[in-house]
C-alpha cells in the first residue's frame, strides 16, 4: 500500500517539532520493513499559503497513485507511531478519513474536531455552513464527527477524485481542513473520525498545547464560574495615549 507522507509549509516552526518529525520517518520506514504493509513516499512543500501547499500536495497523492494520504503539519508533537493508529481505522474501517485529537495553540485551547451546520442565506442566494468545536468529546475513543483539524490525519486518495477541486482553496471564513472534511462528507460521502486516543502536542509560544492544557483551562473556567472571580481586562481605546493604539 502506496502512502503519501505529505507535510505542508515545511519551515515555519520551532526545530522541536523538526526532530520529532525525522523520528516519525525513522519510525515508519523501520515499521514498514518488519510488517511490509505500507511503503512510504515524502513530500513537503515550503512556506507559501497553506492551503495552496495542501492543494499540491494533494495533487501529488492522487497523480502518483498513493492509497492513503498521511498529512502533518509540521508545528505538530506526536508518537512517533501515529501514522500506524490512525490508518488501522482508515485501512480495515470505519473511516475514510481519521484525524488524532490536538487542540488550538491559542486560548482557550479548543479541541479541533467540529460539527458543522449548514443553512441558505436570503442575501447572497446560496447555501452556508458553520462549524463549531465539540467540547465535550468521548475520551480516548474514536469520535465520529464532521470535520477535524489537519494537524495529522491519514485518508483515502481515493476521496479526492470523487469530490470537485479545489479540495482545500476557499474563500470561506472557515479553515481549509474544517472545508475539505465537509465537501469530502457531502460530495464523497466519507465518514471522518476523531481517533481521541491518539494524542498531539501544538507547538505554541511558550508551551506546547496538549490534551492536558485543554482539561486545565476547563478547571480554570469552572473555578472562576463557581466563585464569581473576574478576570481583569484592560480597555485599551481608554488608555491609549496614541492613535496608533486605539486603532489595532
Amino acid at each position: 500500500m502506496k502512502v503519501f507522507f505529505a507535510i505542508p509549509n515545511m519551515g515555519y516552526s520551532d526545530p522541536l517539532a523538526y526532530d520529532n518529525r525525522l523520528l516519525w520517518a525513522m519510525r515508519m520506514g523501520a515499521r514498514s520493513e518488519r510488517e511490509q504493509q505500507y511503503n512510504f513516499y515524502l513530500g513537503t512543500v515550503g512556506k507559501i499559503l497553506t492551503p495552496a501547499a495542501r492543494e499540491a500536495l494533494a495533487e501529488k497523492a492522487l497523480r502518483e497513485g498513493m492509497d492513503l494520504c498521511f498529512m502533518v503539519d509540521d508545528d505538530m508533537i506526536g508518537d512517533p507511531d501515529c501514522f500506524f493508529q490512525l490508518a488501522e481505522s482508515v485501512v480495515n474501517g470505519p473511516a475514510d478519513l481519521c484525524g488524532a485529537l490536538a487542540f488550538t495553540r491559542n486560548p482557550p485551547h479548543d479541541p479541533v474536531l467540529y460539527t458543522c451546520l449548514e443553512g441558505y442565506d436570503p442575501v447572497e442566494r446560496k447555501p452556508y455552513f458553520l462549524n463549531r468545536p465539540v467540547l465535550r468529546y468521548q475520551k480516548d475513543a474514536l469520535n465520529e464527527v464532521d470535520a477535524v483539524g489537519f494537524g495529522a490525519v491519514v485518508f483515502k486518495v481515493s476521496l479526492l477524485a470523487k469530490m470537485t477541486r479545489p479540495w482545500f482553496m476557499t474563500t470561506s471564513a472557515t479553515g481549509e481542513d474544517i472545508f475539505f472534511c465537509y465537501k469530502a462528507k457531502k460530495e464523497a460521502g466519507a465518514r471522518v473520525f476523531s481517533d481521541c486516543r491518539v494524542k498531539l502536542g501544538h507547538v505554541g509560544n511558550p508551551m506546547i498545547v496538549t490534551e492536558e492544557t485543554y482539561e486545565t483551562m476547563n478547571e480554570l473556567k469552572a473555578r472562576v464560574a463557581r466563585d464569581g472571580i473576574e478576570r481583569e481586562t484592560v480597555n485599551y481605546r481608554e488608555r491609549a495615549t496614541e492613535p496608533w493604539q486605539v486603532m489595532r
